[in-house]
């Protein structure tokens, strides 16, 4: 018997309503979804680097209270590097296998704990404990902040997303030094940990609302057989543990790597054959830490090559910057936190402005010409070193500022968007390890290149025209380094394949997490 025309159009029209009104809830509950994660990401990614930062400016203030000379008192600082590097990566294919949130989450609570602890230390020993302790918390967030982002976000607004949490990152960092800073002229070293404690403990609630949503999807792997890489894990924290300490002159003497020689050989010697090892172990491991295979995409080779060449440039150069304008131009030190702030504060405006720009246009020249902006303002200050006033140094730092935020929000976007989304995790650990590895290699170099120039020991006694002339040294090798990530940034990529495959096969935002 065939239906009434009116009551089979009614029938008809209250399904499409029916339809038209789940599928219009379920937009809304996705598009609330990605802000809420970009907002539990960046309260976290903030709070850590504002608490990484604020470090450094209250170290011989703490050095003076607990009577720790500066080689133990740089242990603060070794200690949350070497856990934090060695993490990383790891962090990031624990994510991939139990949910990026619940991981983040995790890290926030212990980032959050041992800041508490840090805050409390009683001597330099628990201060350098706490530190280690706090480097393993800021991996599992760093190493998970942008896969959460990338997955929660369409590939149409991926690069605005990973712009915002850029320019929160630098944010956190300049704000960190200030925070630092003013903590030790009120005489409250202790607070500047305390103050971090709020934003921790937010990140983590949010975290872990945010991760109830999840899917089984990544228990489900694990179920299947993939394990987590234990032996990649375990070497590459070794591998990683010896580079960094091979590349700090932490023996007695003379600080060079000749004069220590039976110190950094064994060392780097470890390093080369852990290194070996674990590519042998990957290559045959059926879930490896490192999938290998994905180096074979130009585009995430080469923006990860880029990422380590972008952050051992800049912080060689920012190493090396107190010394040239305190010693070599007999600079007030307090212009050098004013240039160092300009910097950043280039870095925030640009970084959401150029996010944006790659999400409407997914131009290929934004990145090299971000990176070219950065090398010629290296070229520039190593051809105008002596005689540089306050003012001129300030204009020149224009360029490499702008560089700064134009390259690094869309590379960090093209390192993402380069892997499947269950290899998120994977992908946001390897950005992160280079940026690391990059702060590592970064004042060996810059500090070598100087000595190497002047042929001298660097002192307080020092000519000013040596510093002059070992800092253009520097500026001209670095700008020279950095055109090879701006040649990288050429190479083909495959973004709009996998753009066009993300939208088609990406989970839904309750399964990307």
């Amino acid at each position: 018997m065939r239906p009434d025309r009116p009551q089979f159009l009614a029938w008809n029209a209250e399904c499409f309503l029916a339809w038209g009104t789940a599928a219009m809830q379920s937009v809304e509950q996705a598009d609330s979804s990605k802000w809420m994660a970009l907002l539990t990401v960046a309260v976290g990614y903030f709070g850590v680097q504002l608490a990484m930062t604020s470090v450094p400016p209250m170290l011989p203030t703490v050095a003076q209270l607990f009577e720790a000379d500066v080689t133990r008192t740089s242990w603060t600082m070794t200690a949350y590097f070497l856990t934090i590097t060695g993490c990383m990566l790891m962090a990031g294919r624990l994510g991939d296998l139990l949910g990026y949130t619940r991981i983040f989450a995790c890290g926030m609570v212990i980032y959050s704990a041992t800041t508490l602890a840090c805050g409390l230390a009683q001597s330099m020993a628990q201060l350098i404990v706490f530190r280690g302790l706090q480097g393993v918390g800021g991996a599992l967030v760093f190493g998970n902040s942008l896969a959460i982002v990338t997955n929660a976000f369409p590939a149409s607004q991926r690069g605005r997303a990973v712009g915002a949490l850029a320019m929160v990152s630098a944010l956190g960092a300049m704000l960190g030094t200030a925070l630092g800073s003013v903590a030790v002229q009120l005489g409250a070293w202790r607070w500047a940990f305390f103050l971090v404690l709020p934003l921790g403990i937010a990140a983590a609630l949010m975290a872990f609302a945010l991760g109830q949503r999840d899917s089984t999807a990544q228990l489900a792997r694990m179920s299947q057989g993939r394990r987590f890489d234990i032996a990649g894990g375990i070497l590459l924290l070794v591998m990683l543990s010896a580079l960094s300490l091979g590349l700090s002159h932490l023996h007695g003497g003379e600080p060079s790597f000749t004069a220590g020689w039976l110190y950094h050989l064994p060392l780097f010697s470890l390093a080369l054959y852990c290194l070996i090892t674990f590519v042998v172990v990957e290559s045959r491991a059926s879930t490896p830490l490192v999938p290998l295979e994905r180096f074979g995409n130009g585009a995430f080779t080469g923006a990860v090559l880029g990422n380590l060449i972008l952050h051992m440039t800049m912080l060689g150069v920012f190493f090396l910057t107190p010394f040239f304008m305190e010693r070599g131009l007999q600079m007030p030190a307090g212009y050098v936190a004013v240039l160092l702030t300009s910097q950043q504060f280039y870095n925030v405006i640009i970084s959401y402005a150029s996010g944006w720009l790659y999400d409407k246009t997914h131009s290929r020249w934004i990145r090299p010409v971000g990176m070219a902006l950065i090398c010629f303002g290296f070229f520039l200050l190593s051809l105008i070193a002596p005689v540089l006033t306050f003012t001129t140094y300030m204009l020149v730092s224009l360029p490499i500022g702008i560089g700064m935020g134009t390259f690094m929000s869309v590379n960090n976007t093209v390192i993402m968007s380069s892997v499947p989304a269950s290899l998120r995790g994977f992908a946001s650990g390897m950005l992160e390890t280079t940026r690391q590895a990059g702060h590592m290699f970064a004042v060996p170099l810059t500090s070598g290149i100087m000595t190497a120039v002047t042929g001298a020991t660097l002192t307080t006694q020092t000519a000013p025209i040596l510093y002059i002339q070992g800092f253009q040294a520097a500026c001209l090798v670095v700008g020279c380094i950095g055109l090879v990530a701006v040649v990288s940034a050429f190479i083909p990529d495959r973004q709009r394949q996998t753009f066009a495959k993300d939208m088609a096969t990406s989970p839904l935002p309750a399964q990307r997490r």
